[in-house]
């Protein structure tokens, strides 16, 4: 994962279904082994746009 790409919240199994959230990576923090521990995310949404921390096992790269 890198700044810039587009990411995929994993979805469970729900029902009724989740809808897809897409949003752009805009910070990587790593740790001082360089593994990646946090990403912030760029979400749009009816009310603008906001940005919000995650661990990134929670998302799959769209595009890159």
């Amino acid at each position: 994962m890198k700044v810039g790409d587009l990411v995929s919240l994993i979805m469970k199994k729900t029902q009724p279904a989740q809808v897809p959230r897409l949003g752009t990576v805009v910070e990587v923090w790593r740790n001082h082994k360089n593994v990646i521990t946090t990403i912030d995310v760029m979400w749009a949404d009816e009310n603008g746009s906001r940005i919000t921390h995650h661990h990134p096992r929670l998302f799959e790269v769209v595009n890159s």
